[in-house]
């Protein structure tokens, strides 16, 4: 299985088992067999749905976009398709002259990938990144949740660099594309699983799309001198993307199948990579990102959010995919995590993080994001006022136990607030004997004490330290929702007690 022939030949295999095609299935299943669709009434449908798609918020015209990339590579292969052209043509024209959000730089890439296969030239944005190779969703500075590197639009955008540096032949997005694999790396356990939770918020978690897009980017970048080693890294993407597509096919990105025959891979240029691993640290002032893998144990910790939580661990088979504070209702994912990251403080000093192959410790001044709100730009821009709250945090590691230290302060009562760990685990158990299990109606809601993750070769144990809190235990379906965790451990926070400590271990 080739490069450029991985997502197509994963595709077809799985969508084999699928009944009901629609209409435009079956052109993309053609199109993966490189034979033209047999229903032109399939890129009808398809380019219907393009122009009736409402355009009210930043992902209704990535989704657009999308759809687009897809028409504008399917249209060539009819000879009498010229009126659904010139329909195709207007409409780039059209969405390429909206004046809003073109400082997202993932709406950007699309707009010019599909100018150029309309054949009209488009004035290009200066590429924003930072000098580790992390490349912002939002390179204006107005969205708060967007100053981060979002790992799944990150590698989703840095694919599309690919494509656009070698159609339009120019080596700034090759570039900007090499940079952005490297920092993808750091996204990475020791085994190359990806940590799911990590930068990335919980509407748009999907294991499939995260591994897909990762997949594409490091395949086509093994292609480049002197970067073979990518193949290791994408290869492996794919042998946990077969393995997630059994159950969530559905969330396959349909679109990179279409940017993967875009990317023009030489198979002569790649050399056989038998064996690479990656570098045990982590380290990145740039996005405020430190941490540690191995075999026994990886965790990853970072002060910068766009509502999304201050790390991930890993061992074996247990994980907390993501841990952060946490606005009730527990079950809207909106009011979870913290804000603020590269661009709103790049006229600060960066911090200065300790580590070595064994240890490190990272502290600095978190900002909470705001409670979720029923309506208003929230929902459309996931933008809200300041929620008021702040917590100095410490998270430091060492001998395979992390640290975390937090202080809360700010204008607003903390009672409304928890802090959540998000784990993927076969079983939880409590110190007193209590047990529970994934999705079922098992439920812990009383003082907090130990408690004690289990899967079939891993194990992890959360400690709260200092007096009790009131603890939530809540066993989740392990599926799209909550990052496809099993459980949700809740600890209440209130204002008569701003300081809390954990250890995990």
């Amino acid at each position: 299985m080739t490069a450029q022939e991985g997502l197509k030949n994963l595709y077809l295999d799985k969508i084999s088992c699928k009944k009901n095609l629609s209409l435009h299935e079956k052109a993309i299943i053609d199109f993966c067999k490189g034979i033209p669709p047999l229903e032109s009434d399939s890129i009808k449908e398809l380019s219907k749905e393009s122009f009736s798609l409402d355009v009210t918020t930043p992902w209704d015209l990535v989704d657009k976009w999308r759809k687009l990339l897809m028409l504008n590579s399917l249209l060539p292969q009819f000879e009498e398709s010229n009126s659904l052209k010139i329909s195709q043509y207007q409409l780039t024209r059209k969405l390429s002259r909206k004046p809003f959000w073109e400082e997202c730089q993932l709406i950007e890439a699309y707009r010019q990938l599909n100018s150029y296969l309309n054949g009209f030239s488009s004035k290009s944005l200066p590429l924003q990144q930072l000098e580790s190779g992390a490349s912002l969703l939002n390179s204006g500075g107005h969205w708060s949740w967007a100053e981060i590197p979002h790992c799944r639009f990150h590698a989703e955008l840095a694919s599309l660099w690919v494509v656009l540096g070698t159609l339009l032949e120019d080596d700034r997005y090759i570039n900007a594309a090499v940079k952005a694999a490297k920092w993808q790396l750091n996204t990475l356990s020791h085994d190359f699983f990806p940590f799911e939770g990590l930068f990335i918020q919980e509407e748009d978690a999907s294991l499939v799309a995260l591994l897909t897009w990762n997949y594409l980017l490091f395949s086509s970048i093994s292609h480049l001198p002197d970067l073979a080693y990518f193949k290791v890294a994408a290869d492996k993407q794919l042998t946990y993307l077969q393995s997630a597509c059994e159950n969530q096919f559905d969330e396959f990105p349909v679109e990179s199948l279409f940017i993967e025959t875009l990317i023009k891979n030489d198979s002569k240029t790649v050399k056989t990579v038998q064996k690479y691993d990656l570098p045990s640290g982590i380290l990145d002032p740039h996005t405020n990102l430190v941490g540690l893998r191995s075999s026994s144990f990886n965790v990853v910790c970072s002060h910068f959010g766009g509502r999304t939580g201050l790390g991930a661990i890993k061992t074996k088979d247990v994980s907390v995919l993501s841990y952060g504070p946490h606005h009730f209702p527990l079950a809207d994912c909106r009011g979870f995590g913290i804000e603020g990251g590269a661009i709103s403080t790049q006229k600060q000093v960066k911090p200065k993080l300790a580590a070595d192959i064994k240890e490190f410790s990272l502290k600095r001044s978190v900002r909470i994001v705001s409670p979720p709100t029923e309506n208003g730009s929230h929902d459309l821009f996931r933008n809200s006022p300041h929620s008021g709250i702040w917590a100095d945090v410490h998270q430091s590691f060492s001998h395979d136990k992390l640290n975390l230290d937090t202080l809360f302060y700010g204008f607003n009562s903390l009672d409304s607030i928890a802090f959540s760990f998000f784990v993927k685990a076969s079983g939880c158990y409590l110190e007193n004997g209590i047990s529970l299990k994934p999705n079922s109606f098992d439920r812990y809601w009383d003082k907090s004490q130990t408690v004690y993750l289990k899967g079939v070769k891993g194990e992890l144990q959360i400690n709260l330290l200092g007096p009790e809190s009131e603890l939530q235990i809540i066993p989740l379906s392990g599926g799209k929702n909550f990052w496809g965790a099993d459980f949700l451990l809740a600890y209440s926070l209130t204002k008569e007690r701003p300081a809390y400590s954990w250890i995990v271990s």
